[in-house]
């Protein structure tokens, strides 16, 4: 009787983190606009990363290892 009990509150906090998550990803999406819609796709050629992307990954980078570095 206690394992089913255990079970069942541990499928309901499963259901809880599943049902949060969705709802911040909702709240945290804007809704589309109808520029954003009508856009044309980009290339299949097109690079995942532009230079910006890479510039903030370098940078993360950097400051991550700074802050490990010199941590206690």
């Amino acid at each position: 009787m206690a394992c089913a009990t255990v079970r069942s509150a541990m499928s309901s906090q499963h259901l809880h983190d599943y049902r949060s998550f969705w709802q911040v990803l909702a709240l945290t999406m804007e809704p589309a606009s109808p520029a954003l819609l009508n856009r044309k796709p980009g290339k299949k050629t097109a690079p995942l990363f532009n230079v910006d992307m890479y510039k903030y990954i370098f940078g993360q980078s950097v400051y991550q290892t700074i802050v490990i570095l010199d941590a206690p």
